[in-house]
């Protein structure tokens, strides 16, 4: 199955799109070749608009198109991790367990959260011991986040950006150790390529390492200098390694493209996208998983 990321719907509408916006923009994804798309909260103001009614009006709208709904994206919750503050305080945790409670897991199987570069500042964090206390915070906050979304019966995800509290794919895969020893069942990944291959990860390596963890994907391009979105096959991603090693994991999730661009240019660059991320797809050897 192909998709789209959010960044669809921020590219023709702009980052505080609406409920109404991703109604009326499925009838041309549909028309383009996709299969699904992927719902988001951007702004933690509007989250009443999203829960007051506009989950349901989509998944109204989306049996109507004939769309599948891949994951939620809680971009909004970034604030709950942005710096020692934010990462302080209770707020996230009621916020993520009202927005789950409204999503089906058969309507919308995946919650992620994004985990952003962490901010720091004169703190806690001058002291090892400081820093020690942060570290404790964040497993203890996620965990209670994540944890709310997993007794909802929805997979939970983290979608790492550079310079996160998480630390990328090393980093990622002690967490969800750490967080299943305290009661976190299956920790998930959500693959957005651009922040891997920003952060310099190598790719291929780090998908074969996160495996069965992946239930979800950002597929962008850029060249491993700036925290870019761009179209894949348009800058340094080497998508051939990328897609054989994804499909080797028996990954069974949908191949979402993301791409931030201008209005104008979003059903072209979407388009091309899905042409190219198909080609690839269907002259790439499928290998056996290790």
């Amino acid at each position: 199955m192909f998709g789209v990321s959010p960044a669809y719907f921020i590219s023709r509408c702009g980052d505080r799109f609406t409920p109404r916006n991703v109604i009326e923009g499925l009838a041309d994804l549909k028309a383009l070749g996709f299969d699904g798309f992927q719902l988001e909260i951007y702004h933690a103001d509007t989250i009443q608009v999203w829960t007051g009614g506009g989950f349901g009006e989509i998944f109204a709208a989306a049996d109507t198109a004939g769309m599948t709904i891949s994951q939620f994206v809680g971009h909004a919750l970034l604030n709950a991790f942005s710096d020692e503050a934010a990462l302080l305080s209770p707020w996230g945790i009621a916020e993520t367990a009202a927005i789950a409670a409204l999503l089906p897991p058969e309507r919308c199987p995946v919650f992620t959260l994004p985990i952003p570069a962490f901010t720091s500042a004169v703190g806690l964090t001058r002291t090892l011991a400081g820093w020690t206390r942060i570290e404790q915070r964040f497993v203890e906050k996620l965990g209670a986040m994540a944890g709310t979304i997993e007794r909802r019966g929805l997979q939970v995800a983290l979608e790492v950006l550079p310079g996160s509290l998480v630390g990328g794919i090393h980093g990622f895969l002690t967490l969800a150790e750490r967080l299943q020893r305290d009661g976190v069942a299956n920790l998930g990944f959500n693959l957005d390529t651009g922040h891997a291959w920003a952060s310099r990860e190598p790719l291929a390596l780090a998908i074969a390492r996160l495996g069965y963890r992946i239930v979800g994907t950002h597929l962008c391009d850029n060249w491993a200098a700036e925290n870019l979105s761009l179209a894949p096959g348009s800058a340094g991603i080497d998508w051939p390694a990328v897609l054989s090693t994804l499909r080797a994991t028996r990954y069974p999730g949908s191949y979402d493209i993301e791409i931030h661009c201008a209005a104008d240019e979003a059903t072209a660059e979407y388009a091309k996208a899905l042409r190219f991320v198909s080609a690839a797809m269907n002259h790439t050897p499928v290998e056996e998983a290790v």
